[in-house]
């Protein structure tokens, strides 16, 4: 029985994984719902395992590079906001340091 429900699973996977490669081979020609779901996709459900499968795919390869640069690796202002607030503490924090000693 478990071993049904985890093939049961994987091939969930797969179809999920096909689909989302079908969208991103339209890219960068597809609505915002769409661009959402992919999004969505890489950032709450694919393995890694599913990225490196879909990064790989010589036939979606171009868009993929194309969306991970534009929508995956860019920062979202809560990122940026927490890189510059650390950033600060840390001038903070050396500067503090270089007037006490």
């Amino acid at each position: 029985m478990e071993m049904r429900n985890k093939q049961r699973s994987l091939n969930r996977s797969v179809r999920r994984r096909l689909e989302i490669e079908k969208i991103l081979s339209q890219y960068p020609n597809l609505p915002s719902n769409k661009i959402n779901e992919i999004v969505h996709w890489f950032k709450r459900e694919a393995t890694a395992m599913e990225v490196a499968v879909v990064a790989s795919n010589l036939d979606v390869q171009d868009s993929y590079e194309q969306f991970r640069q534009a929508h995956i690796d860019k920062l979202t202002p809560v990122e940026l906001a927490v890189t510059v607030f650390i950033c600060m503490a840390v001038i903070v924090a050396l500067a503090v340091g270089v007037a006490i000693s």
